[in-house]
């Protein structure tokens, strides 16, 4: 085993254990994140060095970020939820965003939240630390394709409160991310643009009391 791999393995299990040990959607993926921004900005595996690169300007990157949002929520709401309420004939819960709708300032806390933990948060350890590290730890292509589904498992098991067709269809669209951020030289920040508007879209959906 290389020094790498076993680098790669020890932090893994830190943040993996983050993750699933702390019952704080919050808490535990921003240790998460930290562990990760420290394993990247110290050097230790010089094959993370580029996880937060952006070769594209930022202002381009928010239609084509957008673009996609767009087109991820489509299919979630005309295809993919009734499909998925059909298969488990329960909708999704989504109880505790009751408080978002009409109400402005809720709606603006949500908005914060949904670009910080859903978009930076989230999409550093989902898309971009966790995909790398199954590369690493595999044949690259077996360790692409198991990274891919458990990324996109966990991150749907998190959205627990949605319940199991609100996980379904998270994991679902934690799939979608995966293939767009591979599909563009995995760039980080397309993502968190991407999925930042995606939790705004949401947002939006249910302060206007549309969903």
């Amino acid at each position: 085993m290389t020094k790498k791999i076993y680098i790669n393995i020890v932090v893994l299990s830190i943040v993996l254990g983050l993750i699933i040990l702390i019952n704080n959607p919050y808490v535990n993926l921003l240790l998460a994140f930290l562990v990760i921004v420290v394993f990247v900005f110290s050097n230790l595996n010089s094959d993370f060095n580029d996880l937060f690169q952006n070769n594209k300007s930022h202002l381009k990157l928010l239609p084509i970020s957008l673009g996609y949002a767009i087109l991820i929520q489509i299919a979630a709401h005309f295809v993919l939820y009734p499909v998925i309420v059909w298969f488990t004939n329960a909708p999704i819960n989504l109880g505790p965003f009751d408080l978002v709708r009409g109400n402005l300032k809720a709606f603006t806390i949500s908005l914060a939240i949904g670009w910080f933990v859903g978009g930076l948060l989230e999409e550093t350890i989902f898309r971009g630390f966790l995909l790398k590290t199954f590369e690493s730890l595999f044949p690259k292509k077996i360790g692409l394709i198991i990274g891919v589904l458990f990324s996109s498992f966990l991150f749907g098991f998190l959205h627990s409160y949605q319940g199991i067709s609100g996980q379904l269809l998270t994991g679902t669209a934690g799939v979608f991310l995966a293939i767009i951020y591979l599909a563009n030289n995995r760039n980080l920040w397309l993502n968190i643009y991407v999925h930042g508007m995606m939790n705004s879209i949401s947002m939006l959906l249910i302060y206007f009391k549309i969903v």
